[in-house]
This record gives C-alpha cells, sequence and structure tokens, in this order.
C-alpha cells in the first residue's frame, strides 16, 4: 500500500499557525500503574511520547501526574532479559513459574513535569479545581494512560487504577463532570482495559443507560468495550512493538508513528489541515494492529439510540456522507475483502471469521496442552528441591534470604543439570512463542470484528438519519461537534 508521507503535520503543533480560539484550553494527564509491579515501562514510554508532542500545544494550564511522582523513587518496571544478574537466576525463576517477572528490573520515572503521584483523592481534586475555573468557552482535555478494573454487572463501577491502589469510578468522574459549568467542555481520552464504560459518564443516572438521559458538554474515546480487556500494557522497551489504541491516536495528532516514519494514509479526512480527536479516533480505528476495537462516544449514543424495530430491519443503502460505512471499506481494504458492496463486505467478514475463530480455539487448545507439558517438567525439579532444600521452597518465607545467601550457587547448579531442565526451558520458551502466535490471530479477529462493528453502524446511521427526532439530532450532532475538536495552535503574527 503507497503511504503518504504526513511527517510535515508535525509542524502544525510545533510551528505558529493562525487559527480561531474560542476560550482557555486546559490540559491534564494522569499516567502510571496502581503499584510498583503494574506501572509498566510501556506507560511510561506512552506518556513521554504524549508530552513530547504536546509540549509545544498552547494550552492555558497543564498538569501532569504519574506514578510515584518526581521524588525518583523507583516507580517503573521493564524488562531486562539480558541482564547478567537476570540470567544469573533464571534458572530457579523458571523452576517457580515465575521467569517473566525474573526478568524485571525497576526505575525512577523521567515523565518531565510530573507534579505528584494521581491517587484518587489527587486526581479528583485536580479534575474538580479545574472544571470549577471552567467559563463559558473554555475546554478541558483529560488523557488517561494506566490500568482500568472491571466490576460487573454494573459497569458503570469501571474504575481507573491509580497510584496506591486507589481508584476512581465511571460514576464518579460523571459527577465530577456533571459540575462542568455551561457553555464549557469535558473531552477525554482512556485508552485503559475495560474503558467502555466510562462512556456511562453522558449519562444523568450511569447504573440506567438511556439515550435520553446524554449530559452536554463532554465526549470522550475508548481503547475498548466496558468488559474488554485493552492491549499495551508490557514491561517490554521495544516501542516499535507497541500497538494500544493510544498508540495510533497519538500517531494520527502527530502526523507521523512514534518511531518517525510515515503514517498508513492521511488522517486529514475533512481536508482542513488540521487533524480532530475524531479523526485521530477514526484513523486508529481503520489502521490500528491491535486487539482494541476502539468506541467514541457518538457511537455509545447510537447504540443507545437504536429502536428495537431498526434490529430486524434490512440493511439501508448506506448515504455518501456515511462515516461507518467508509470505515467498513477502508478496513475491508486493509483486510483485502471485497468492497464493492457492504453486504458483500459483510458476508466475506462473517466466512474469514468462522474460520479465524477456529483457528484461535484449536491454537488455544494446543497452547493448554503445552501448559500442560510444562507444569509436568516443572514440578519433579521443585519437589526434589524442596525435600534437598526446603528453606528454597517457599521465596516469601522468612528463611528464604538465608537459603540465597548460603545455598543459591548449589541450587542453580544442581537446576541446569537437572534431566528435566532442558526440556522445560524449551517448553516455557515454546509458550512464550505460542502466546504471540495466538496474539497474532485475536488481532487478526479484532480486525474482522472491527469490520463487523463498522457495518453494524452504519446501518443505525442510516436508521437514524431517517427515525430520529429533532432532539435526537440536535444531541447527536453536539456529540460530533465534541468530538471534532482540534489541539490549540499557536497564532502567527502578521507583519506589518
Amino acid at each position: 500500500m503507497p503511504r503518504f508521507d504526513w511527517r510535515w503535520l508535525v509542524m502544525a503543533v510545533a510551528l505558529p499557525v493562525a487559527a480561531p480560539v474560542s476560550g482557555a484550553e486546559h490540559y491534564l494527564l494522569v499516567g502510571g500503574g496502581p503499584v510498583l509491579s503494574d506501572s509498566q515501562v510501556s506507560i511510561e514510554n506512552n506518556v513521554l511520547w504524549i508530552e513530547s508532542l504536546m509540549a509545544n500545544v498552547p494550552f492555558s494550564t497543564r498538569q501532569v501526574f504519574f506514578a510515584a511522582g518526581p521524588e525518583g523513587a523507583p516507580d517503573v518496571v521493564a524488562h531486562a532479559p539480558q541482564d547478567p544478574e537476570v540470567q544469573r537466576w533464571l534458572p530457579l525463576a523458571r523452576l517457580y513459574g515465575e521467569q517473566k517477572k525474573a526478568m524485571s528490573v525497576f526505575h525512577p520515572n523521567t515523565v518531565p513535569g510530573n507534579l505528584a503521584a494521581p491517587t484518587a483523592v489527587r486526581v479528583n481534586d485536580s479534575l474538580s479545581k479545574t472544571i470549577a475555573s471552567l467559563q463559558a468557552g473554555d475546554s478541558l482535555f483529560f488523557v488517561y494512560n494506566g490500568h482500568g478494573s472491571y466490576e460487573p454487572p454494573d459497569t458503570s463501577a469501571n474504575a481507573l487504577r491509580l497510584w496506591e491502589e486507589s481508584r476512581l469510578n465511571a460514576r464518579q468522574f460523571g459527577a465530577l463532570l456533571d459540575k462542568t459549568p455551561a457553555g464549557a467542555t469535558v473531552r477525554y481520552l482512556l485508552p485503559q482495559c475495560f474503558s467502555g464504560g466510562f462512556a456511562r459518564s453522558l449519562l444523568r443516572d450511569p447504573s440506567q443507560p438511556r439515550a435520553a438521559d446524554i449530559q452536554p458538554g463532554r465526549c470522550g474515546f475508548f481503547a475498548v468495550a466496558d468488559n474488554v480487556i485493552a492491549e499495551g500494557c508490557t514491561p517490554g522497551v521495544d516501542i516499535g512493538e507497541y500497538r494500544d489504541y493510544s498508540t495510533f491516536f497519538f500517531a494520527a495528532l502527530a502526523g507521523r508513528t512514534r518511531t518517525g516514519e510515515a503514517l498508513r494514509r492521511n488522517p486529514d479526512r475533512d481536508g482542513n489541515g488540521q487533524i480532530s480527536l475524531s479523526e485521530a479516533h477514526e484513523y486508529a480505528y481503520t489502521e490500528g494492529l491491535s486487539t482494541d476495537i476502539p468506541r467514541s462516544t457518538s457511537e455509545y449514543y447510537l447504540e443507545l439510540w437504536e429502536p428495537w424495530l431498526a434490529r430486524w430491519q434490512s440493511f439501508l443503502p448506506a448515504s455518501p456522507n456515511n462515516p461507518h460505512a467508509w470505515r467498513a471499506r477502508r478496513l475491508g481494504a486493509n483486510l483485502g475483502l471485497p468492497t464493492d458492496s457492504l453486504a458483500e463486505l459483510g458476508r466475506a467478514v462473517l466466512r474469514q471469521r468462522l474460520g479465524l475463530e477456529a483457528r484461535i480455539s484449536e491454537g488455544a487448545a494446543k497452547f493448554a496442552e503445552l501448559q500442560k507439558r510444562e507444569k509436568q517438567l516443572r514440578e519433579p525439579i521443585y519437589n526434589e528441591l524442596r525435600r534437598k532444600w526446603p528453606d528454597g521452597s517457599q521465596p516469601n518465607a522468612s528463611t528464604y534470604p538465608r537459603f540465597i545467601a548460603n545455598q543459591a550457587p548449589a541450587v542453580l547448579e544442581w537446576i541446569s543439570h537437572h534431566a528435566n531442565y532442558a526440556g522445560l526451558v524449551e517448553a516455557q520458551d515454546r509458550i512464550e512463542q505460542d502466546d504471540l502466535a495466538l496474539l497474532a490471530l485475536r488481532r487478526q479477529a479484532a480486525g474482522l470484528a472491527r469490520v463487523q462493528r463498522s457495518l453494524e453502524l452504519a446501518g443505525l446511521y442510516e436508521n437514524f438519519l431517517r427515525q430520529a427526532s429533532d432532539q435526537e439530532r440536535q444531541t447527536y450532532d453536539a456529540l460530533v461537534r465534541c468530538e471534532s475538536w482540534s489541539l490549540p495552535q499557536r497564532h502567527s503574527v502578521a507583519k506589518p
């Protein structure tokens, strides 16, 4: 596929450009894990990249809260498989089945402008004060990069997992947004696991989703549905392998990938020379190569609005301005599917999904067998270790430090020469490889699911155009306008 070189677009952020500004624009970023072991370097790298893009954006105020704050305490975990100390202790870690954790190294975050640790109390306080300061025409752009929790059956309790395992859930977030002054706007980007639950922050009553209860002055974007794990939280340090939603979203805003390459296509679909948040979302939706199936608040509104009769109506012809039909065709073309007819595209997706799901089920069954084999190889070594060195069988016991100090060299040597050890290493390495192979299949399945969802939204959109009331149209249009906001730009000064 020919690649459009949009690297020049980053100049739209870096250079003075004349653009009208309707009011003060505020920016608040919260990131990091809830505890050290879940504060992966991928989150830090995401935030560092986002901040490098936002550094030249002329926000009226900016606040950044990340992990343990600026104190210099270790608060980020990364993998260092080639570290000599990692390699030294790896045989013992393999015996415990904790070889991935054994590769962990820790360092203090390097996020510039980091104000403090984002505990729930601090984030709540910062959001409250910033929202209270807004006036008509002002806006706040809230960005999160971290983990989320799943709280069924009412996923309005899904939460941002903040530092020290404190939490801010969708209901509490919505209550903060309820205090937004008339005429002001809050926009939010939430790429965490189970983030779709935060779409309910649009509602008067988040526990009772109804299209008629959409609140004004807010909109957002989410990596996944309210019951789905998002891709992207990894201790791996190779940024070229990051595939999460925010990676593609901010690539569209930057006009280049995070490794400096040209984008797969021009994100500026309306041709106005600026990339809106909705265009960045659309780019991430059609060009993203991950298991994420993103969604936005305007899409959520269409799904809430859907009349029950529409579910059994035959597919209506797509109008030329149907954005979801365009996405379906773009995704279909990316996947090598027929795109002349949406009905034909839908049938092709269904056929491929059935075949792919069978391959995933087969791969998952083989993966489970491999895990069983790994356990059969590992347990005899571990049982022998317990008999020979009881102090070494319980890493959390008070006697374990003495075991490490006195017996470690002999134990490591014994494990490495055990008859089962070579087979154990092979099985564990194969598990990691097969896990990646299954991930690749699930990414393919997610691509097909995106097409299918786009086709469903395209049908909903056509029904909406024909059946929606004036009030419903106004609500939908307000969400679309909110999502179509672009980052503020510096004004050029005309020379005399």
